[in-house]
């Protein structure tokens, strides 16, 4: 238990040490008067309460006594903006330290020096750096250098030393910061590219269900209708075909209810029971409908249609049924409509010609119907046209290129 006991009081820790963390930058965050105060009044105590002896140096008899306490006070105020301006404060310190000097006064600027370099590296320009460094060189050899302990040789090691830890860690803190800074903004930049997608995806989702629900209740209904003026006039002459076509109204209704009610279970929570999408098997269903309706079809198909990817069968069933059912509603009595259907080696080929005498904005242009043929066909790849036959009747053409197919073979 113990090995395993060792690595979770680890990450407690670094846990505690973390949440600790974060406080604390929010309570910078909040109130930075706080951090910047609490820095400038330890490098007060600092300077103003060493040994005695290296206090200050007055330089020069007849000074006044306070004179060394106001220098101290200048050179540590300005760290007080040091993080909100980095290069005006580090100019002002070696300023007052100039002043100090020339009025006779050497403090001890160690910490000051260090801690104004460390901020202007972290928060400065880079092009600053350079000077603040050899600036900072300069004030410590001519404030702090005298009053080190050792040789020559090791008075200067020891400034170099320091000055070059104030920069480094200055640099990395700053490469840290701009590392999570970098994260934060791609974090933020992936969310909204994840909610855009979600949007998109929403949207596309809400798009196909459009187009079902169009396909389901346009189609079903112009059967229905069909079928219902059908029974009306058989009901007077043959009562027994308006019978069979009142029968024929309530399978299809049925089916369309359920239809319907699927789409309608993927909408609100996603249980409804699920069942393939019509494909071209299922053409034989669709054509005898419409037979029964009032519109004669006749399918020619050649190719290896049943080798046909499903989301292309699915394709091509939505816009035959779709066009049929244009031309159920607007190609008038004694309309009659061809399909012809092939899978070459290079494309397919897809069109369905009528004898209807709707208008040109008619039969496949009711401001769905068109428009959906046009995407359904976009989805893989082809392109779809639709518009009046030379000879009367409307025609819609769409074509795809093939994907890989096994040796053709025609379809009885």
């Amino acid at each position: 238990m113990e090995p395993n006991e060792q690595p979770d009081q680890g990450h407690q820790a670094l846990a505690r040490f973390s949440a600790v963390r974060d406080r604390l930058r929010a309570l910078d965050t909040r109130r930075p008067w706080l951090l910047d105060g609490a820095v400038t009044a330890l490098a007060t105590a600092i300077m103003v309460f060493p040994p005695p002896d290296e206090t200050f140096s007055t330089g020069a008899a007849g000074r006044p006594a306070a004179l060394p306490l106001l220098v101290a006070a200048a050179l540590v105020t300005p760290l007080l903006w040091r993080r909100r301006a980095p290069e005006r404060s580090f100019v002002t310190i070696i300023a007052v330290i100039a002043v100090g000097l020339l009025l006779g006064v050497r403090p001890d600027t160690f910490v000051v020096l260090l801690v104004a370099l460390y901020a202007a590296t972290l928060y400065g320009r880079p092009a600053f750096l350079p000077w603040a460094a050899a600036l900072a060189l300069v004030g410590m050899l001519l404030t702090v250098f005298p009053s080190l302990p050792g040789g020559f040789a090791l008075r200067i090691v020891f400034v170099g030393i320091a000055i070059t830890a104030a920069v480094a860690l200055g640099l990395a803190t700053r490469s840290r910061n701009a590392y999570l800074q970098a994260m934060e903004e791609r974090a933020a930049r992936l969310e909204v590219e994840r909610d855009q997608r979600a949007q998109l995806a929403i949207a596309e989702e809400r798009a196909r269900i459009s187009h079902e629900m169009h396909d389901v209740i346009g189609h079903n209904l112009a059967v229905i209708i069909g079928l219902a003026d059908g029974a009306a006039a058989l009901s007077r002459t043959v009562p027994e075909r308006g019978t069979e076509a009142l029968t024929t109204i309530s399978g299809i209704g049925r089916q369309a209810l359920t239809e319907l009610r699927g789409l309608l279970g993927v909408l609100q929570d996603g249980t409804a029971e699920l069942a393939p999408q019509p494909g071209l098997t299922d053409l034989d269903p669709l054509f005898a409908h419409l037979q029964a309706a009032g519109l004669p079809v006749r399918f020619r198909a050649s190719g290896p249609l049943d080798a046909l990817p499903i989301g292309l069968q699915v394709v091509l069933h939505r816009i035959i049924q779709e066009s049929l059912t244009n031309t159920l509603k607007h190609g008038g009595p004694g309309t009659t409509a061809t399909v012809t259907l092939a899978a070459g080696a290079d494309r397919i080929h897809l069109a369905i010609n009528d004898t209807g005498s709707g208008g040109p904005a008619s039969p496949a242009d009711d401001g769905r119907g068109l428009p959906g043929i046009r995407e359904r066909a976009a989805l893989y790849g082809g392109m779809a046209t639709a518009g009046p036959r030379p000879g009367g009747g409307w025609t819609v053409t769409a074509e795809f290129p093939a994907p890989a197919l096994p040796a053709s073979k025609d379809r009885p």
